[in-house]
């Protein structure tokens, strides 16, 4: 109850809003977090494991953070819940795709390592050693129209070393 509550706030009253109501004020994630990590290591249980359990109508807490794009809940959440199982990573693009936030998405497979299977293989991180990885930016226009800009580290010596390159990006009309 207490991980659906972060992701979850309490309602408002956005329906009859009083500008003399105190305004609701979000509690820190981060110590939260540590306070149930300390408490699921005195009973022997995996926060990381709780928290990627979709628990909050059907998805994890990760997904939501995403979907709602609370970053401060997102980094906490992420914090404590290493190592991302392939449930949780196929979570999060899904959450990505929802809430259409390509910075996101993209920051995330740098930083979370949210990649399909087959991206940043061994190969390729042999390859790239210390470099970034791809980048793609994503310019939308009218009409559902966009464009996308691939800047891909060392091409040739990936296409020949591993046959193939693949690149991922998000962009909707919305």
């Amino acid at each position: 109850m207490l991980i659906h509550d972060l992701v979850i706030p309490p309602l408002t009253n956005s329906v009859n809003p009083n500008p003399k109501s105190p305004r609701l004020t979000l509690p820190d994630p981060y110590e939260i977090l540590a306070s149930c990590a300390q408490s699921c290591s005195a009973k022997n249980l995996s926060l990381s494991t709780l928290l990627q359990e979709p628990t909050v109508a059907g998805h994890t807490a990760i997904y939501w953070a995403i979907v709602h794009y609370r970053p401060s809940l997102l980094d906490a959440l992420l914090r404590h819940s290493s190592p991302l199982t392939p449930a949780t990573q196929s979570e999060m693009r899904k959450a990505c795709l929802v809430a259409s936030h390509q910075a996101l998405f993209q920051s995330l497979r740098l930083s979370a390592g949210l990649c399909a299977s087959g991206l940043r293989s061994a190969a390729d991180r042999l390859l790239l050693g210390q470099r970034p990885p791809d980048d793609v930016r994503i310019e939308e226009g009218p009409n559902g129209a966009f464009a996308a800009t691939l800047d891909i580290a060392i091409w040739q010596k990936r296409i020949r070393a591993v046959g193939s390159v693949s690149v991922e990006f998000i962009a909707s009309s919305e």
